[in-house]
């Protein structure tokens, strides 16, 4: 008997062990990305002024003030239509939380791209390296229509892309 005993208590211990160890999500956001280029872009290489935004609405388990996110980007850089579909591409960038600059998270990010059912489907992840939620990873998901690509053989090229996007915060 005193055999089984301990033979349970190792065993919750481990499986303790091993719940703390698994990833938990900790904040769930869904929105919009949005982007713009100016000139359009085309599948020759020109300078390209870029804005947009990634802005959701989320559900924390973990603090409820945190009820929206935002990650506005823009700049010039040498771009290409070909550009849109390659994965690898790294970023820092600065998450604003609430509507506000109060609050903030910067995030290191590398994209993945992947063409499924038509879509072009974007994956961008790594940690929140400061700021709220420093610690966590954060993985945002984008699926594009592909056929918006059309745009890039067309006169003016693609001067606007967006799609939904989904967030997942998780820590251990």
């Amino acid at each position: 008997m005193r055999r089984d005993l301990c033979g349970c208590a190792v065993a919750v211990v481990v499986a303790l062990w091993a719940l703390d160890a698994r990833a938990v999500t900790l904040v769930t956001c869904s929105g919009t990305d949005d982007v713009h280029f100016s000139p359009g872009l085309t599948y020759s290489q020109q300078s390209v002024a870029l804005s947009g935004q990634d802005s959701a609405s989320c559900t924390s388990l973990t603090d409820p003030s945190l009820h929206s996110v935002s990650d506005p980007f823009g700049g010039t850089v040498p771009l290409t239509c070909d550009d849109l579909t390659t994965s690898g591409v790294e970023a820092t960038e600065t998450l604003y939380w609430n509507g506000g600059s109060s609050l903030t998270s910067q995030w290191d990010a590398t994209n993945h791209i992947e063409l499924v059912n038509g879509n072009l489907v974007s994956v961008l992840s790594g940690p929140i390296t400061s700021g709220t939620l420093a610690g966590v990873t954060l993985t945002v998901t984008v699926t594009m229509v592909a056929s918006q690509l059309d745009a890039c053989s067309q006169s003016g090229g693609l001067q606007h892309l967006s799609g939904p996007s989904t967030w997942v915060f998780s820590g251990t």
